[in-house]
């Protein structure tokens, strides 16, 4: 029932061998996978929802799923950024302050 390979398999396409053709499928897969799993969680938890939307298993990798994991990455990529700037700036004033 589930077409969304949820647990990363490096042979994607399912041919026997990893190679460069199994590339743009991790691509996808870890793009999508913030979309997808939003998706999920609706079809699961908020069944109507779902239903109204028109959401089922075949939505993960569509529009929407690409619209949610665009507008997520870059949160993640900031969020992570200022992390590592706030412990650089943490362990930089411990320094100092010695």
């Amino acid at each position: 029932m589930d077409q969304r390979l949820w647990k990363f398999v490096a042979d994607m396409n399912g041919d026997g061998a990893v190679t460069f053709r199994d590339l743009p499928l991790w691509r996808d897969w870890i793009f999508y996978y913030p979309g997808d799993l939003l998706i999920a969680f609706v079809i699961k938890y908020l069944p109507s929802l779902a239903a109204f939307l028109q959401w089922d298993v075949s939505t993960y990798g569509g529009v929407f799923s690409a619209v949610i994991s665009f507008l997520f990455w870059p949160v993640i990529v900031v969020v992570l950024s200022t992390k590592k700037e706030d412990s650089h700036f943490k362990k930089k004033f411990a320094e100092q302050s010695r």
